[in-house]
């Protein structure tokens, strides 16, 4: 399933594939405006670890899909409705610190992007099409009665619209919302995490790019976490919630 803005991604990464060569030091064919419907359109100057290594075929988002699925973790007890739970938070917002607390609590597969992408540059392909593979991935469970938590900056259409189409197969999709300050989101950056993709200036220009996604924001939280305040107390106040937001989810599959 691929939207215009990301069939445009792939026409400008191709055009400068052929007059830069696919390799050229500085990827600066990144044009972040087929991410952003209408917006003012920003590169990435330097070099994106996103295009480093093999390209990524058709063929290849299948297997990947296969490989990767095949190593996750199923809980013993999941709910009779399943769920989906998306974090929508810029890079460096605690996202992951947030969903490794909440997946002790609630019984789901948990899906880490940052995960799929070590896994493929580990093999040396390229980790732009990441998304796509966790969106098969993420099909293929809800198919098969599975919750998910999806540990992933879901802020654009290409995670939303695919996640709320699978509403059709009965399950319930929340939306959480992850809060942090800017000045602190910058210190974090400037940590060497062996974890973060984009490092250096690389990692300041992905955050500055990324902004834009979450200026005018339109989904439906049931929740929000402040990644610069204590952690307990907002984990205590979500899981008090949670029952009730579950058993809403169920009686929407029931109706529907």
């Amino acid at each position: 399933m691929v939207d215009n803005n990301r069939f445009l991604f792939y026409i400008s990464h191709a055009f400068v594939g052929i007059f830069l060569g696919r390799r050229t030091k500085r990827n600066v064919y990144r044009l972040r405006s087929t991410y952003m419907k209408g917006r003012k359109s920003t590169w990435i100057t330097c070099e994106d670890p996103a295009f480093v290594g093999h390209e990524i075929t058709d063929a290849d988002v299948l297997m990947f899909a296969d490989q990767f699925e095949a190593l996750l973790v199923f809980p013993v007890n999941e709910p009779k409705t399943p769920f989906l739970l998306c974090t929508v938070g810029l890079v460096g917002s605690g996202k992951t610190t947030i969903m490794s607390a909440l997946k002790e609590h609630l019984p789901g597969v948990y899906l880490r992007t940052d995960d799929m992408r070590r896994f493929l540059a580990d093999q040396g392909y390229q980790t732009a099409r990441t998304s796509e593979i966790a969106e098969v991935i993420i099909e293929r469970l809800v198919k098969k009665g599975h919750s998910v938590l999806v540990d992933a900056d879901c802020a654009a259409d290409y995670w939303r619209e695919p996640a709320e189409a699978l509403a059709q197969y009965g399950v319930g999709i929340f939306w959480v919302h992850v809060v942090t300050s800017e000045a602190v989101i910058l210190d974090r950056l400037r940590d060497d995490n062996p974890d973060r993709e984009y490092k250096g200036e690389a990692a300041r220009e992905n955050y500055e790019n990324r902004k834009v996604l979450h200026e005018h924001l339109s989904h439906p939280f049931y929740f929000t976490f402040h990644g610069d305040e204590p952690l307990e107390p907002q984990i205590t106040a979500f899981l008090k919630q949670w029952p009730t937001l579950l058993s809403s989810a169920q009686t929407s599959a029931l109706t529907n």
